[in-house]
């Protein structure tokens, strides 16, 4: 089958890089974010905006990662991926050659870190916060739940 025209083709080797989000993610996360509520069929309960995730994601101070929302973002590189070491979690090279990978979203999800990188998805890590409502699903301005207690409410 063949690609898009306007797609991009990773064949052979790819780089992926598992890292620490920030701000200028903030549009990608939103998109996919509006992608998987599309899938979903629940638009009707999609409320996330790019300023509400901005705020609740990267508020000022920043707090370190994982004692609070912290946002990861997996990005693919044809080229090889020079870790950062501020922001890098994990970098892997995979092999494509017997099946190469065509993404037709590549320029609309070019990475904000450049170097030919394609924001391919994200990860939340948080036991309550919910994207579709970007923000906590306890209401309270601590982001805690009532009592206290850890969970989820999703």
């Amino acid at each position: 089958m063949a690609a898009p025209a306007n797609s991009t083709t990773f064949p052979g080797d790819v780089w992926a890089e598992l890292r620490l989000a920030d701000a200028r993610d903030v549009p990608h996360i939103h998109s996919l974010i509006h992608q998987m509520a599309e899938f979903e069929l629940l638009t009707d309960l999609f409320a996330a905006t790019e300023e509400l995730l901005t705020s609740t994601l990267f508020p000022s101070p920043t707090p370190p990662p994982f004692t609070s929302f912290t946002a990861l973002i997996l990005d693919l590189s044809p080229p090889p991926v020079v870790p950062d070491a501020t922001s890098t979690i994990a970098s892997r090279r995979f092999d494509l050659s017997a099946s190469p990978l065509a993404d037709p979203e590549a320029a609309a999800f070019a990475s904000p870190r450049g170097g030919g990188r394609v924001t391919a998805g994200f990860v939340i890590c948080f036991p309550n916060y919910s994207t579709f409502l970007s923000g906590c699903t306890w209401r309270t301005s601590s982001c805690a739940p009532p009592g206290g207690a850890a969970g989820s409410a999703e």
